[in-house]
């Protein structure tokens, strides 16, 4: 059994919404403290050294590493959806830099790596970086993936960075097997 270690009050909340503290099969969260000492893993953004792959007008492709030498690829596709935002929202995914997006079981795999924590943080380094050169909008939406496994953990990591009202899960055509996206702004 793998724990995601958490704030006492979050792991509270998750625990009465949830009525389990089951993130998926195999993963669970959990605190060792009732008086809130532990840091959120996910609050702190990771620096990163990353690289622009592809920069077209409605695609990037980044690549970053992890310390144990991994290496992952953030796709972000730039849409336009007036029925949800008048501009582009950045609908990001993120995998083993040798997955194609257009495979999608193979994209959508989980690694079993024990890296979540420093791949959400990097990820959300290199996030806040493109936003505050201009180089991306700030509005955000993580697809609904084919595992429960990755829908809660990305709605959990949703909860810790932009707060339990700062993400709504939508429904959207872009998302074929699952029908819906995660929608936030940072």
């Amino acid at each position: 059994m793998n724990y995601l270690y958490v704030k006492y009050d979050h792991y509270v909340n998750y625990v009465n919404e949830h009525n389990n503290d089951r993130l998926c099969k195999n993963l669970k969260v959990y605190t060792t403290s009732k008086r809130g000492i532990i840091n959120e893993i996910f609050n702190e953004p990771l620096y990163t050294d990353y690289k622009i792959e592809k920069n077209l007008s409605n695609y990037f492709l980044i690549s970053f590493e992890t310390k144990a030498g991994y290496k992952y690829r953030l796709d972000i596709f730039k849409i336009i959806e007036s029925d949800k935002y008048d501009n582009f929202i950045n609908h990001i995914a993120f995998s083993d830099y040798n997955n194609n997006p257009s495979d999608e079981n193979k994209y959508e795999e989980l690694l079993h790596r024990n890296e979540m924590y420093e791949i959400i943080n990097r990820i959300h380094f290199i996030i806040k970086n493109l936003i505050d050169n201009n180089t991306i909008d700030n509005y955000f939406c993580i697809g609904g993936a084919k595992l429960l496994a990755k829908n809660n953990i990305y709605q959990y990591v949703l909860k810790i960075l932009v707060g339990e009202d700062g993400f709504k899960k939508l429904d959207t055509e872009f998302y074929k097997d699952t029908k819906f996206g995660l929608y936030f702004k940072i």
